[in-house]
């Protein structure tokens, strides 16, 4: 058997995709990320990588997607359940679309790691409770749609640590109750 030269096996590594997803760069999305004033994680020497996954998102899948992807494309597909971290080594995502995966909740930790995150999609599922600490390291976030859940209830604390949180949705939910504080360490709000 012989070896494969070394650039063809970064090249590689650089691409790769979960199995039963599609991935691809494009120059489409060169620019995006969050504002130039906001804390940056490094800048990055790549073009631009999506992932687009139909069949769901399991620990493994974040391993075997290419580090650095900016679009991770979830909408439509079976996820239900997500594990603490169940993003990490993911630390150059822009973009989550997590709408429609059937998701009823999302435990302390799920997004820790993305910390490029700018745009999270949860709009569509069966989220009923946001526990403190969902939303943990995601200190870049701007967007966060919730739209159309079965969310009741803000609970004090529960978007601690989104400091550049500038809009946010919760259309269609049945919210009965916002707890003194749910709303607080959000200097940024602008548009709920």
């Amino acid at each position: 058997m012989t070896a494969l030269p070394l650039n063809i096996y970064l090249y590689t590594e650089i691409l790769r995709c979960p199995a039963n997803c599609s991935c691809g760069e494009s120059q489409q999305y060169v620019g995006i990320g969050p504002p130039l004033t906001a804390p940056r994680c490094g800048d990055p020497d790549w073009l631009p990588f999506w992932v687009k996954c139909t069949d769901g998102w399991n620990e493994d899948y974040a391993n075997a997607t290419a580090p650095k992807a900016i679009i991770i494309n979830l909408d439509g597909a079976p996820v239900r359940h997500l594990m603490k971290g169940a993003f990490s080594g993911l630390n150059n995502a822009h973009t989550l679309d997590l709408s429609s995966t059937q998701l009823s909740h999302l435990p302390a930790g799920v997004f820790i790691g993305l910390c490029r995150l700018w745009e999270l999609a949860l709009d569509h599922n069966s989220l009923t409770v946001l526990e403190n600490g969902t939303f943990e390291g995601l200190r870049n976030l701007g967007g966060l749609n919730l739209a159309f859940n079965q969310i009741t209830r803000l609970y004090e604390g529960c978007f601690r640590g989104l400091q550049s949180l500038f809009i946010m949705s919760f259309q269609g939910n049945p919210i009965t109750t916002i707890e003194p504080g749910a709303l607080n360490g959000l200097p940024t709000l602008r548009d709920v």
